[in-house]
């Protein structure tokens, strides 16, 4: 048995233990994302879709308990532009960067500032949308120059 999948079940008995703590949903999302990613990387047939899903089913859980979860948010974004789901990806682009502006933040406001807006960005300009990406390119230099004068 691969050391991921002995973190896998390690990880499902912690959230049995503690189905509501956030830290081990976004652990366990993210190790079943890196397994996914993985098998993706070696494999085209879609094996890691189920990884893929169980890690949404994570970021889900975490938003059901905490909608404002600006992380959560990010890496579900993540999840939708691998699947192609650009309004999903950048609905949730969008709710982090409210969230990040009202001063919601897991552990850095500006890098997550900046990976919210970089998912944007990156799912604009592969939608062609050069206009948009521009002006959010605008908005997140705006955001960073806020950040460095307010220290």
């Amino acid at each position: 048995q691969s050391f991921c999948k002995r973190l896998i079940k390690e990880l499902n008995k912690l959230v049995d233990l503690y189905p509501s703590s956030i830290d081990v949903l976004r652990l366990k999302g993210n190790i079943l994302d890196l397994k996914a990613s993985e098998i993706s990387y070696t494999s085209y047939d879609g094996a890691g879709d189920v990884f893929y899903d169980e890690a949404l089913s994570c970021y889900d859980e975490i938003l059901s308990l905490n909608p404002d979860n600006t992380v959560a948010h990010i890496d579900r974004a993540g999840y939708w532009l691998r699947k192609k789901e650009y309004d999903l990806a950048i609905n949730d682009c969008d709710s982090a960067i409210k969230a990040l502006k009202n001063g919601n933040y897991f552990l850095s406001l500006s890098e997550e500032l900046e990976e919210a807006y970089s998912c944007k960005i990156e799912i604009l300009e592969e939608l062609g949308k050069e206009n948009e990406a521009s002006a959010a390119k605008i908005e997140l230099q705006k955001q960073m120059t806020l950040l460095s004068v307010s220290r």
